[in-house]
């Protein structure tokens, strides 16, 4: 088992063959630009990113074979560069100063268990920032998103599994876009969590109720809602200056749910809103499209 700390680049062999250890390779430059070039291998061993004011740098994709290991992001700048990074677990849940920048990159999670965990103190994030979670097993999978704004917000596509999901279930915790297509499991939400991009449920899901509000918060575009038939049995606020959100099929929340409309725009788009008891209005200012909807 070898845990080796490097302090410039790293270039791998192309017919180099990585046996599995548990040491961790750190990426631990002093405020330079370290290049990481998998040549098409992937390691088998847990990697960590704790460049202190400098940049860890992909030049192409990054995988890390056994789902059990985890990519652990400290400090500096971790620069996917448009590349996507996979493991079987990525964790910031460092306090540092740091700047995650996916560029059109993106960060794939295939583990079970915590397979993605962030804090946001400290963090920027940049670039398109998307993380899938393609766990296709049925083992019980927790993302923590984090508190970040909206210019910082992560977007989540969960793709395959008929897992338990716990995602958006801890107060403030935000998302940009959400997209369940393929997912079959179960998602466990929310604690008054924020969407603020797009919602697309997927029709083998399935939601749990909650008291707890799903808040709505873009400030600025269209952003879409698409239920494919599911019931949202949670309290729904939209509050976003600017924001406007146009559905894309019928939406229908649990019978004993209030919707409360604060800023932006609800575009029904000539869908029907069901609302459980009560669609309220807050001091704001909002406006109700019904282009011949309900």
């Amino acid at each position: 088992t070898f845990a080796p700390f490097i302090y410039l680049n790293w270039l791998n062999g192309t017919g180099v063959t990585y046996t599995a250890s548990a040491g961790a390779i750190t990426f631990s430059g002093r405020g330079n630009t370290q290049l990481v070039t998998s040549n098409g291998v992937p390691f088998n061993n847990p990697i960590t990113a704790q460049n202190i004011a400098g940049t860890v740098r992909l030049q192409d994709a990054l995988s890390i074979t056994t789902k059990t290991y985890t990519f652990n992001y400290s400090s500096g700048t971790l620069d996917l560069n448009g590349n996507t990074l996979t493991c079987g677990t990525f964790s910031t849940s460092s306090t540092a100063t740091r700047t995650l920048a996916f560029g059109t990159g993106n960060i794939t999670a295939n583990g079970t268990g915590t397979v993605f965990s962030l804090t946001a103190t400290g963090l920027t994030v940049t670039g398109t920032p998307v993380v899938n979670v393609s766990n296709a097993t049925a083992t019980a999978t927790t993302v923590t998103a984090g508190t970040l704004s909206a210019a910082n917000s992560i977007s989540f596509n969960f793709t395959t599994g008929t897992y338990a999901l716990t995602f958006l279930n801890s107060a403030s915790h935000s998302a940009r876009d959400v997209n369940f297509t393929g997912f079959a499991g179960t998602w466990g939400a929310t604690s008054t969590a924020t969407i603020y991009g797009s919602l697309t449920l997927a029709s083998g899901m399935t939601l749990t109720a909650s008291a707890n509000a799903m808040t709505f918060g873009a400030t600025s575009g269209t952003k879409t809602i698409t239920t494919n038939g599911k019931t949202l049995d949670f309290p729904l606020t939209f509050n976003g200056v600017g924001g406007t959100w146009q559905l894309q099929d019928a939406l229908t929340m649990g019978s004993t749910r209030t919707l409360t409309h604060t800023n932006g725009t609800v575009d029904l788009n000539g869908k029907t809103l069901t609302v459980g008891t009560t669609y309220a209005t807050a001091a704001g200012t909002k406006n109700l499209t019904f282009n011949s909807g309900t």
